[in-house]
């Protein structure tokens, strides 16, 4: 956790990559959402950040934790920086058009489910602009 914190812009990338594949592993659940909240925060975080390697890796670790959070999914779904920085990432478009479906698939799932509606329609708007 403390490397995703790092003054060391080249560890985040390092850091979420290596979070996005611990996720993947279900022996590994336990340990890692005991933080997940703190993670989550992190890796939005990273997102922000102009290097496109290090915006690849925090949303290919937040789609892992999405898929197996719901407390992820509420939190990201109640952020409006959070929804705002992955609707950039789409927008601006990221090269890598990977990386573009893992934010869009995010998005997807997140307004989905019923109970992020109300957060989520502040931005309907820019989903609007974002998809069509």
């Amino acid at each position: 956790m403390g490397v995703l914190g790092s003054a060391v812009k080249a560890w985040h990338c390092a850091a979420a990559e290596l979070i996005g594949r611990l996720i993947i592993n279900p022996d590994n659940e336990p340990f890692l959402l005991a933080s997940a909240t703190q993670i989550n925060k992190r890796l939005v975080d990273i997102m922000s950040q102009p290097a496109i390697d290090a915006q690849a890796a925090a949303i290919g670790a937040l789609y892992n934790l999405s898929e197996i959070n719901m407390d992820c999914r509420l939190k990201l779904a109640s952020e409006r920086w959070a929804i705002d920085r992955l609707l950039k990432v789409i927008k601006m478009p990221h090269p890598v058009p990977e990386v573009c479906r893992k934010a869009a698939t995010i998005l997807e799932n997140l307004v989905s489910e019923p109970q992020n509606k109300p957060f989520l329609l502040v931005h309907e708007n820019a989903f609007w602009r974002c998809f069509w």
